[in-house]
């Protein structure tokens, strides 16, 4: 079902969106840009495309998904990148079915799942996390292989960690004005970073509470 609403939302300053609808490639060079800060030595530039055409890669993938919006951080927190993004799709059920139903279906079938308070509509968030680590070296090695760069590497030993967020969000009085929301954390498996994991996972949270229908 394509999604026949827009939204508005609240990001934090580091974070921005990206409308998938739009200029998916000027919106990539642009991100890039700010995500790399501008600089003009060769080795920036070609960081910087590496990062253009992972980006590109994504977004289109995600609109290929009927994802229509994605919010992402665009600035490290911490000094860290994480990878952070939400990506609003439309909400997937039968036709004729009540949304609510799939909502509490959901609930039964995930003891974790945790609603949220977002006003008149509701939210209920689910979390998986799985092993990433040798999908993000077979990235980096990819990477470094096609622009022929520098790209550092995991340490021996370290695991990575991809915690994904789903969020399904309606009004329970109008089962057509629902969506859901997907998002992804992706971060190592030590104790620093799984904390920075809660912390945004809680941010998520509040960014996604944030939402209404226009």
């Amino acid at each position: 079902m394509a999604m026949s609403v827009r939204l508005e939302y609240i990001l934090p300053e580091f974070w921005t969106s990206v409308d998938l609808q739009g200029d998916v490639q000027a919106q990539a060079r642009a991100l890039a840009q700010r995500m790399t800060g501008g600089h003009t030595t060769d080795e920036a530039v070609k960081a910087r495309a590496v990062l253009e055409g992972q980006l590109l890669s994504q977004f289109r993938n995600l609109a290929e998904a009927t994802c229509e919006l994605v919010l992402l951080e665009a600035d490290p927190v911490a000094e860290v990148r994480t990878g952070t993004f939400l990506a609003v799709l439309p909400f997937r059920t039968q036709e004729g079915a009540d949304p609510m139903d799939t909502l509490l279906a959901v609930a039964s079938s995930h003891p974790g799942a945790t609603v949220l308070e977002a006003g008149e509509l509701v939210v209920l968030r689910t979390t998986e996390v799985q092993e990433a680590t040798e999908g993000v070296r077979k990235a980096i090695r990819e990477s470094a292989d096609l622009y022929q760069i520098a790209v550092s590497s995991l340490p021996e030993g370290a695991k990575v960690l991809v915690t994904e967020l789903q969020y399904l969000v309606g009004d329970p009085s109008h089962p057509d004005d629902w969506f859901m929301v997907m998002g992804r954390i992706t971060l190592r498996d030590d104790k620093e970073s799984q904390d920075l994991v809660e912390a945004l996972i809680g941010l998520c949270d509040s960014v996604v509470e944030t939402m209404r229908f226009v």
